[in-house]
């Protein structure tokens, strides 16, 4: 029997890295989405110094039901930094840490992340952090999917349907992108954001990107609600 379809509204959140967090702005930005009807927000990394609380994603919202973000200071080493998938019906966060960030690290990063792919679902959601999209490789001359270890079998078996895959900052590499769209095929709908940089010479337009089933999809930019901080936007994209 074919699985009914994953209905989200999903938010998108970005910032400029040579500004504050989002700190002072989680009521604007919650209120905002909940206008949207979104039911779940994906944060860029590098979201906030200090953990917030389920409060402040549910307290004054109706719709949103999840909210993707990571916690620590940018300064320190990746390890101590933690991504945080915060549930309205969980009063405590599901907690994940980036496994590895590029593709020539060891194979046992690898593992670990196949090891934890349970924990990284929840329903037919998955959170697949920053360069972990490199857990597939882009052969070279012939642009093949190289899958060592059976990923996106993983991904079928456990009926993904939507994959947050959040980043600090853009990731230049042509081939994050092809990545991208083999990790959404078979119907899926894979969604980036990331944070620009305004000291950065070369950056990204847009600081998100979507892929379903190979082919990429318009993110609708929304008004942000905060007028003092131009450098936060917001992106809507939907599961339908």
């Amino acid at each position: 029997m074919a699985q009914p379809n994953l209905k989200q509204r999903i938010m998108l959140v970005s910032r400029d890295l040579q500004k504050p967090d989002f700190t002072r702005h989680i009521s604007a930005i919650m209120k905002r989405a909940d206008e949207s009807k979104c039911d779940t927000i994906s944060f860029a990394l590098f979201t906030f110094t200090e953990s917030p609380t389920w409060e402040k994603f549910f307290a004054h919202t109706r719709h949103v039901q999840r909210v993707l973000v990571e916690v620590g200071e940018m300064e320190k080493h990746s390890g101590q930094l933690i991504i945080q998938l915060w549930q309205r019906d969980q009063k405590e966060p599901r907690l994940m840490t980036r496994q590895f960030a590029r593709s020539s690290e060891p194979s046992s990063r690898k593992l670990s992340l196949i090891q934890q792919f349970k924990k990284r679902v929840t329903g037919k959601l998955m959170t697949l952090i920053c360069g972990e999209l490199s857990i597939i490789n882009i052969a070279r001359p012939s642009q093949a999917v190289k899958d060592p270890f059976g990923f996106r079998k993983l991904l079928d078996r456990s009926k993904v349907q939507v994959i947050l895959s959040p980043a600090h900052t853009w990731m230049v590499r042509h081939e994050m992108n092809k990545k991208r769209a083999a990790l959404s095929k078979r119907n899926r709908l894979l969604v980036s954001v990331w944070n620009r940089d305004s000291k950065r010479k070369a950056d990204s337009k847009l600081p998100w990107i979507a892929y379903r089933n190979g082919r990429k999809k318009v993110i609708r930019e929304i008004e942000s609600p905060i007028s003092s901080r131009p450098d936060i936007r917001l992106g809507l994209i939907s599961n339908e």
